[in-house]
């Protein structure tokens, strides 16, 4: 997703980059255009069938990975090896990586040089907000459940950041759009749930914070407690606090903000829970058992 998403601002081309699911992708494959898939470990079972489908269909294959050796490599016409594999299920470099990756070919589709320096800079800042994220985690503490909203490209953290939660803090926990939360989706929670708001995206910043400034009052009219990931700090004060990021001014430094920023309050409030966000429950022989069988075969 955020590959798509740097690919089509780069570009302009709306209407023919499509960020898709592996599985989708291999059991309706387009016949032309290029498909690039996104593995980390290069051995998604998934995303290996959605390439091998792509190129039997007519359509080229590009890789970005870690493990360029792996089994998807042998079906990508490009590979983009990224350099560092993550010693944690809970991914955080296998998060980062691609999103970089990303942001290079992005930058060359207008041949434009890649300042890697600013993707530096907003990473290192961002390892400044750990006693944050760490207030955050505190008031947190105790939900039965969490939801994460977001718009623009905060929809990719926000559902980022829905999955570390539910891997790493073990916390039934969904990523919605901004937008959709509103339709419905708070009849089902209560006092009992925390929300979390994502506002980096540079594009349309105003209206956006407007829109999660009232998603996060409308929240608190329940009970329900609230914190933010959000470059903008002037405006309502979620009850649990917020973590506040460099001011992104591309897509690019807004992915990477709020990507720093959601591994580390998932490893607070990791923390905070007491338990391992590293292992994603496998110490557990019903949860391993259940990985056990989604592992054991692919209907292809």
């Amino acid at each position: 997703m955020a590959v798509a998403e740097q690919l089509r601002h780069a570009s302009g081309d709306h209407g023919r980059i499509h960020s898709r699911q592996a599985f989708e992708a291999a059991l309706d494959p387009w016949p032309s255009g290029l498909c690039i898939g996104v593995s980390h470990e290069g051995e998604t079972k998934a995303t290996v069938a959605a390439m091998r489908a792509a190129r039997e269909a007519g359509a080229a294959t590009a890789l970005i990975t870690a493990a360029a050796d792996r089994d998807a490599g042998e079906h990508a016409d490009h590979i983009i090896a990224t350099p560092l594999i993550d010693r944690s299920w809970c991914h955080t470099v296998g998060y980062l990586s691609p999103v970089l990756a990303g942001g290079l070919v992005a930058a060359s589709q207008n041949d434009q040089g890649f300042d890697a320096q600013t993707p530096e800079r907003v990473l290192r800042n961002g390892l400044g907000s750990r006693h944050q994220a760490e207030e955050v985690a505190g008031r947190l503490n105790g939900a039965r459940q969490v939801v994460v909203v977001g718009s623009g490209a905060d929809r990719i953290a926000a559902r980022e950041l829905a999955l570390k939660i539910a891997e790493g803090v073990r916390l039934p926990t969904s990523g919605l759009d901004l937008e959709t939360v509103l339709h419905g989706h708070f009849a089902g929670h209560d006092e009992h749930t925390a929300l979390i708001a994502i506002v980096t995206d540079p594009r349309s910043r105003e209206r956006r914070s407007a829109r999660a400034e009232q998603v996060i009052q409308a929240a608190e009219r329940i009970g329900i407690r609230t914190a933010a990931i959000a470059a903008d700090t002037g405006w309502h004060e979620p009850t649990a606090g917020s973590i506040q990021v460099e001011d992104p001014t591309t897509i690019l430094q807004s992915l990477l903000a709020s990507g720093v920023a959601l591994q580390l309050l998932t490893v607070a409030m990791a923390h905070a829970a007491g338990v391992n966000p590293d292992i994603i429950r496998r110490e557990d022989p019903a949860y391993r058992g259940a990985a056990e069988v989604a592992e054991s075969h692919f209907p292809w």
